[in-house]
């Protein structure tokens, strides 16, 4: 009896792990309202000054639209074979050119919504929308 009731719990906790990790749909956005990140239906809590990444795969930012609270810090992640770089069209940032597996972050310090290229791709284009 207690040998079944360790295996259910064994069963129960590895279902439970796989829920967990399992791939749901893919989405474009991600929100920030009130220190909470909706990605997808699902919610997590995020305090201004985290972080929120955004990655490049196939001449592409993901997510193309980000929001984020003033203070937040957001990382660009090159998981692209080609080299890239990020630049806002007002200026406000500008990374150099990195290459695969390399990162650039920058940390917003006042609302607004901030527009980006990769200067070597203008066809990648993304947006980080900043909230009060």
């Amino acid at each position: 009896m207690k040998r079944s009731t360790l295996l259910a719990a064994g069963l129960a906790a590895a279902v439970l792990l796989l829920a967990a990790c399992s791939g749901g749909a893919t989405t474009t956005t991600a929100t920030t309202t009130g220190g909470s990140t909706t990605t997808g239906g699902s919610t997590t809590t995020a305090a201004p000054g985290s972080g929120f990444d955004v990655t490049m795969e196939t001449f592409a930012f993901t997510p193309e639209v980000l929001t984020v609270p003033v203070g937040a810090t957001v990382t660009w992640t090159n998981h692209h074979g080609s080299r890239h770089n990020v630049v806002a069209d007002d200026g406000t940032f500008a990374s150099p050119l990195f290459g695969q597996d390399e990162t650039f972050s920058f940390t917003f310090t006042g609302p607004g919504e901030y527009h980006y290229v990769c200067s070597i791709h203008p066809g990648m284009e993304g947006t980080i929308v900043v909230t009060p």
